[in-house]
């Protein structure tokens, strides 16, 4: 598929077919099921209180038997590393999510219950450096933790709302700046 970059500051991000870092999408029971919509689809950003937020919904989604309408939203907070992102089943149906942290050649991949951290240099193109990718999750949520050839895969408990919390960082930043400070964050 195609693939867009969006650069800002040090920091990029790169889409495709894959569920990245805070990306969700529906598992039906032995694969994953993309947030396609038949039915279309409105997004918005907006200030909050004390931050900002995207949400984007997708409406006509194929799955199981039926159609489902999934709202992904993340909020953000001034001052503060964490975003959180939260899936949603408009109607209320049960569904099982599925989310988690891609991982490629090179990182190094840790995790322990409730947690995922990822450090190492993204193959992004020019210009790559090492760069850290963490999740933090309730395991009440979540029924299922493995990891893949390409990501550590979560997958939700049927429920009609999940909500995860992401973080990112680089070797260009003061704070967050190698392997070892970000898995001492992570594991605090």
């Amino acid at each position: 598929g195609q693939q867009d970059t969006l650069y800002v500051g040090c920091d990029s991000y790169v889409t495709g077919k894959t569920l990245g870092l805070g990306g969700v999408a529906l598992w039906d029971g032995s694969e994953v099921v993309y947030l396609a919509a038949t039915k279309g689809r409105t997004a918005r950003v907006g200030d909050t209180g004390k931050g900002a937020y995207m949400e984007m919904i997708s409406y006509g989604i194929p799955y199981m038997d039926g159609y489902v309408d999934i709202s992904v939203r993340v909020d953000v907070v001034a001052k503060s590393r964490l975003a959180t992102v939260t899936a949603t089943e408009l109607s209320g149906n049960k569904v099982m999510f599925v989310t988690g942290v891609n991982h490629h050649p090179g990182q190094k991949v840790t995790g322990t219950p409730g947690i995922i951290s990822v450090w190492g240099p993204h193959p992004s193109g020019e210009g790559s450096f090492p760069i850290g990718a963490g999740m933090f999750y309730s395991e009440k949520l979540f029924q299922t933790s493995e990891k893949t050839d390409d990501m550590v895969r979560i997958i939700s408990k049927p429920s009609s709302k999940v909500s995860v919390k992401i973080i990112s960082a680089s070797t260009k930043e003061a704070e967050l700046n190698s392997a070892k400070r970000f898995e001492a964050y992570m594991n605090k």
